[in-house]
């Protein structure tokens, strides 16, 4: 069993201005004896508060969608260390991206069931930005609500499951669950990406 299913609140930073200039992001070098897996996906799809839940370190997070380009947060699940790189996803912080996947051993693209008009934009950056370079690092997306939305079928993903040459899997996340049944499933869902690093 990965980690433990204790309660854990989402930690959010008061709103930065809007005006205030871009923060540097943290560049400090992924430790040797940790997995570098990038979290992308549009603004407001839930990617600060996955990484909340997984945070270990009881860092206190800025919404990405702000001014930040990424924030990183740690996570041991079993005897694997990962550092998570969480990427901004407004328009003008996506070109971020690149520097946020670049050497990642895994990827997270995070999309929201809340927002379908928006999932046209959803299909082509994924593809636009996740298959620009010769990284084929496993894919696991995360399809988010805040009410128990069904899943989209697969067929919903046939557009690009030719052009995503990587390993991928889809699965539901379903944010009106109590936090240590929510938090359980998160650790299954990243499990399946180490797990599918490592082989």
């Amino acid at each position: 069993r990965m980690g433990g299913g204790q309660s854990k609140n989402v930690k959010l930073k008061p709103k930065i201005n809007a005006w205030e200039t871009v923060i540097e992001a943290d560049k400090t070098p992924v430790t040797q004896d940790a997995m570098k897996i990038a979290v992308v996906g549009l603004d407001g799809s839930g990617k600060s508060r996955i990484a909340g839940l997984l945070n270990d370190e009881d860092k206190i997070l800025t919404t990405t969608s702000m001014k930040l380009p990424w924030e990183r947060v740690k996570r041991t699940l079993g005897e694997t260390s990962i550092d998570l790189w969480i990427a901004s996803g407004v328009t003008s912080m996506r070109s971020f991206w690149p520097e946020v996947t670049k050497d990642a051993e895994g990827i997270c693209y995070v999309i929201s069931k809340d927002d379908p008009l928006r999932l046209p934009m959803v299909w082509s950056e994924m593809i636009s930005r996740l298959n620009s370079s010769d990284d084929k690092s496993p894919l696991l997306i995360l399809m988010t609500s805040n009410s128990p939305i069904p899943a989209l079928p697969l067929s919903d993903f046939s557009l690009f499951s030719p052009i995503i040459e990587r390993k991928w899997t889809v699965r539901d996340v379903n944010f009106s669950l109590p936090t240590p049944e929510l938090l359980t499933q998160l650790e299954e869902y990243f499990h399946w990406l180490l797990s599918t690093i490592n082989k």
